[in-house]
């Protein structure tokens, strides 16, 4: 099996709000935990930082919904409603979205 060619950075490191404009001036200007793709929405990500998370649309710069709580938008609570370290999803799988926190995760629908 052939894994293609090896992945370079393109470019950077930059600071988010330089790379990121729609970030300029929100706290998640200054760092986020985790990112991941939104199924069904190319271009599309959720940003999380603290016990927040925002939907941000790469291809026009901007936060397109935010931020929201953890807790409010998909019902997570104890360890997870401070937050995440970590987000993916499975690629091929059903869209459901994997939060991970230390040795802990939960899978939101």
């Amino acid at each position: 099996m052939s894994l293609g060619p090896e992945e370079k950075i393109a470019s950077g490191p930059k600071s988010l709000a330089d790379g990121w404009s729609g970030l300029k001036n929100t706290a998640f200007a200054a760092g986020v935990s985790a990112a991941c793709s939104v199924p069904g929405e190319p271009g599309s990500l959720y940003l999380f930082k603290d016990d927040q998370y925002v939907l941000y649309r790469t291809g026009q710069e901007k936060i397109a919904a935010g931020p929201k709580s953890l807790t409010s938008a998909w019902g997570v609570d104890g360890v997870f409603a401070k937050g995440v370290d970590d987000a993916c999803r499975v690629p091929g799988g059903t869209g459901d979205l994997y939060l991970f926190k230390g040795d802990q995760y939960v899978r939101v629908r």
